[in-house]
């Protein structure tokens, strides 16, 4: 008889977590998670601003998505999760850890000084932090300019912007007090189980950037012209056995074949 034969799942379970480590199983089903989770926060990027901007029915814009190849609404969800919020993680989990480092070198450094030494040199590195704060808001103008151009609102810029520093405040005490210890300069990493899950959650918080984003901007769609016309006439949704399906302004969903289309263009986002 197998010895483990009598181990429950939940005693598997919490032998994991204790030895800090996951196996295989669970590693296949975090991804398998992860797949679904990616294509319903497509499904969701794409039904929502459909609705909200383009058809103001439900039914419409649930039927529009479902016509849209299966890679597309994957591919919205990529990008909703890992976007932005992907970017802002690695940002400031980086400038948490310099940070960190560079003060743990310092006080380590003029221990054998006297305090004004070490005074003036926290002041100095915070000198450094709040220059490279100071450059990141002189780009702020841009940035805001990237976010406006996918049609967010302002409230929702705005809300991305403060989150986004909130998250920075957050992110530098938990990398502190996660990653490094009392008297240690280089970060010490309490296992790659652990290490994961808390840069997970920290993900996590930031992935409200991209839900933001995707719920206050215009449907990720592109136009499409049709017969030589040099503006678009609609969004495109899909083309599929022959036909191109369109959302027209006023939000009716038109089923348009190829021999009646002409010539097509389609302008980006």
């Amino acid at each position: 008889m197998n010895a483990y034969s009598d181990v429950g799942v939940a005693s598997i379970v919490v032998l994991l977590a204790a030895n800090n480590d996951l196996g295989l199983a669970e590693i296949s089903a975090l991804l398998a998670a992860l797949g679904i989770l990616i294509y319903a926060l497509g499904l969701v990027a794409l039904c929502w601003p459909i609705y909200r901007r383009i058809t103001m029915d439900a039914s419409t814009a649930l039927y529009a998505v479902s016509l849209m190849p299966k890679t597309v609404v994957a591919g919205q969800g990529v990008r909703m999760l890992f976007g932005l919020p992907l970017v802002a993680t690695t940002v400031w989990v980086t400038m948490s850890v310099v940070q960190h480092i560079a003060l743990n070198i310092w006080n380590d450094f003029s221990e054998s000084y006297s305090s004004w030494v070490e005074i003036g040199g926290v002041i100095l590195i915070s000198a450094v932090i709040i220059g490279g704060f100071l450059y990141l808001i002189t780009r702020m103008s841009a940035i805001w300019e990237a976010i406006e151009s996918q049609g967010t609102t302002r409230l929702a810029t705005l809300f991305v912007f403060a989150f986004a520093l909130v998250m920075g405040v957050v992110t530098s005490l938990v990398v502190g007090g996660t990653f490094f210890e009392s008297g240690a300069i280089l970060p010490q990493l309490p296992g790659w189980a652990s290490t994961l899950k808390t840069l997970m959650w920290i993900f996590i918080l930031n992935s409200i950037l991209g839900f933001t984003l995707a719920f206050a901007g215009e449907p990720p769609l592109p136009g499409i012209a049709l017969n030589d016309s040099p503006t678009p006439e609609g969004k495109l949704v899909a083309h599929a056995d022959g036909i191109w399906y369109v959302l027209d302004d006023s939000g009716k969903l038109m089923g348009i074949p190829d021999d009646k289309a002409g010539r097509v263009l389609v302008f980006p986002n």
